[in-house]
């Protein structure tokens, strides 16, 4: 579930950037399930439950999403960090 404003795509709406006023699901298209999810002022992180993946999605313009320098509006998967094990900091 996403609600709030999602300017830099950290809702996970893909390219439709808009604000939710209440908590609405959301349909990542991504057949998994998340243990752990965790959300920045203008990005979002999510664990997948059993296999450890970390995806991130919104504003990466200073690296926080792990994948350069980068905005991705979906989530999607930190290669760098499969098959390793994540704890929490």
């Amino acid at each position: 579930m996403a609600w709030g404003y999602g300017n830099s795509g950290q809702l996970g709406l893909g390219n439709e950037k808009k604000c939710l006023i209440s908590p609405t699901m959301i349909n990542f298209g991504i057949d998994k399930k998340f243990e752990k999810i965790y959300c920045g002022y203008g990005h979002s992180m999510a664990i997948a439950k059993d296999i450890h993946e970390v995806y991130t999605w919104g504003d990466g313009s200073k690296g926080q999403l792990g994948k350069g320098n980068n905005e991705f509006c979906d989530p999607s998967v930190v290669d760098e960090l499969s098959g390793r094990d994540i704890v929490k900091g």
